[in-house]
């Protein structure tokens, strides 16, 4: 059996080459006749067998496959699926010698691109119609293509090409069905790189990704190929292990990969260590579905990062009830930030003399339909515990910044005050958040004043006092919030440059009737009077300690006796309506 490949040689300009597969001859030189040397200039060469074709097709490429009916018809037995065809080969059209619409429809359905008529068709056509066959073939390849492109972008990660979250569910979905049936288990590990935020801080989101696609590949080349292993989060990794023989298995696992990550990573030309925290579920010991699997695995990383970070925990019904809680939260309000779910409230701050509005408090509040009303205290300390504390206390910033813009156009003077979470002290970070929310709004910086709490403070002295003294440049304000019940209080009013010390509501509920207390709020507001600051009482709730507060000259008052927090429209009626009158205190040694 020989190769035919004495036809129209190829040449140099032609532009389509087309491989011919038939077994007979007259038809061969039929077809070589009317589709070379003319206009359309097609290349053809010949093969005889469909073993032959195949050769010839490995050897180089073809733009089009003629193939008779007669080779056609064999090669469906012995030649790949159409869906798979479509991938190897180039578009097929068949030749035949009559017009039969029924053969015709079955030859599309195979896969061919068209079904041509020899005898009953001019030249002219036979070779138009291969062309659009080809266009057709590459319309179809490209949209294949970027079907593919497409079915992958949403199933992995971008930055490490690894499965994303739903590829990895979508497995889970599988593979425990299957693991029942065989009696086998399950395990879920949710990995967590203790560590990783401080390379994103110090050398930049480039080089925390250089880290995250090394962490990528050491994970891939650690697991078997019936396992999967997936980028979930920013530093958080899904490992789903199949046919796991007991905890020990287990916890050797957890304990080589902790191992495997924690080796050195070269980023700009140092090395960099990171650790790694784990959660383990499995299947159907913890939870016989995927989300129930998932949502323990999660619980029991919490609890190893609670327990000091770089260990590993199993997950345990003896799970601390505080754990659940925190993990129950943090998955609200994940989604309540996407949801919109939280919302800014205003507290007036009044003027104690004559009781207009000086300034506003931006104060956060959050109502879960699940968990109802969830105390600021509670869901601020799992923001920060979780991460979400910088976005969210970005948001409030530019959006109390905005709103009193809004009200400053309005006519109302006054100011805002934002309080500002321990994990927000970074000098430039902050900064050009500040700038840039100022610049956005047209605000003048004295007109904005952020809190921060002495708890806050003693986190990192140094860097809130250089961070502090940045803002003083800037021309923003700083107010030292809860003022007095810190052992470093007055320390504080010397080492950073504060413009307002917030008298602690502890301080305001017995002043009236606990001489102590009493004591102590004189003697920090005749401190405060003497280095210049102004001073702010919180939790003003009665009208005796209004009037205790105003006989002693405190500056401003902020409490529910006054107001409570507002929304932003029933604020603004505020402003409008001006001043309450109050009963005038009486002039302090009257």
């Amino acid at each position: 059996m020989s190769n035919d490949l004495s036809g129209a040689e190829s040449d140099a300009s032609a532009r389509c080459a087309a491989l011919l597969v038939s077994a007979d001859a007259s038809r061969v030189n039929r077809v070589r006749g009317f589709l070379t040397g003319g206009a359309d200039n097609i290349a053809l060469e010949h093969a005889w067998s469909l073993d032959a074709a195949r050769g010839m097709l490995d050897a180089r490429a073809f733009d089009v496959l003629l193939v008779d009916l007669a080779m056609f018809t064999e090669a469906r037995a012995t030649w790949p699926d159409p869906a798979a065809r479509a991938g190897l080969f180039p578009p097929i059209v068949v030749l035949s010698e009559r017009d039969d619409r029924e053969e015709a429809l079955e030859v599309l359905r195979q896969g061919a691109q068209d079904y041509l008529d020899i005898h009953g068709e001019s030249p002219r056509r036979i070779a138009r119609c291969i062309r659009h066959a080809i266009e057709r073939h590459h319309l179809i390849s490209e949209l294949r293509e970027a079907r593919q492109r497409a079915q992958f972008a949403a199933s992995h990660d971008p930055l490490t090409q690894l499965p994303n979250r739903h590829l990895l569910e979508e497995q889970l979905y599988r593979a425990l069905p299957q693991a029942l049936r065989k009696r086998e288990s399950v395990a879920l590990l949710y990995l967590d790189l203790d560590r990783f935020n401080g390379i994103n801080d110090t050398l930049g989101h480039s080089a925390g990704d250089a880290v995250l696609m090394e962490v990528a590949a050491r994970l891939a080349k650690f697991t078997r190929r019936s396992d999967l292993v997936a980028r979930v989060g920013g530093d958080e990794f899904l490992l789903l292990l199949n046919d796991i023989r007991g905890d020990a298995a287990l916890a050797a696992i957890a304990g080589k990969i902790q191992k495997l990550l924690a080796q050195p990573y070269q980023v700009a030309g140092r090395e960099y260590w990171i650790g790694t925290s784990i959660g383990i579920s499995v299947f159907p010991r913890d939870g016989e579905d995927p989300d129930l699997l998932m949502r323990h695995a999660d619980l029991a990383l919490c609890q190893a990062k609670a327990g000091g970070r770089g260990t590993f925990r199993f997950y345990s019904d003896s799970l601390n009830d505080s754990v659940r809680r925190r993990h129950q939260i943090e998955h609200a309000l994940r989604r309540a930030l996407d949801r919109g779910g939280l919302r800014i409230v205003y507290q007036p701050i009044f003027s104690a003399a004559d009781l207009r509005i000086v300034a506003a408090e931006a104060l956060l509040r959050w109502t879960d339909p699940e968990f109802g009303t969830i105390p600021p205290a509670e869901f601020i300390a799992v923001a920060e515990y979780c991460g979400l504390i910088i976005p969210l206390g970005d948001a409030v910033l530019r959006t109390a910044c905005e709103q009193l813009a809004q009200w400053q156009h309005e006519g109302h003077e006054l100011s805002m005050s934002v309080n500002v979470s321990a994990h927000q002290i970074d000098e430039e970070a902050l900064r050009q958040l500040i700038s840039g929310a100022l610049w956005d709004t047209g605000l003048e910086p004295r007109h904005l004043e952020l809190e921060i709490t002495e708890s806050a403070l003693m986190r990192d002295e140094q860097i809130a006092e250089r961070t502090f003294r940045a803002l003083r440049q800037i021309g923003v304000g700083v107010s030292l919030d809860d003022f007095g019940i810190g052992y470093s209080s007055l320390n504080y009013l010397k080492r950073f440059p504060v413009d307002t010390v917030k008298i602690d509501r502890s301080f305001i509920r017995d002043l009236v009737i606990d001489p102590d207390d009493a004591a102590i709020v004189t003697a920090i507001l005749t401190i405060a009077r003497q280095l210049g600051l102004n001073v702010v009482a919180e939790g003003v709730e009665t009208e005796e300690q209004r009037l205790f507060l105003t006989e002693r000259q405190c500056p401003q008052l902020q409490g529910f006796l006054l107001s409570a927090p507002l929304a932003a429209e029933e604020f603004g009626a505020l402003l409008r309506k001006g001043p309450v009158p109050r009963k005038p205190a009486r002039k302090s040694g009257a």
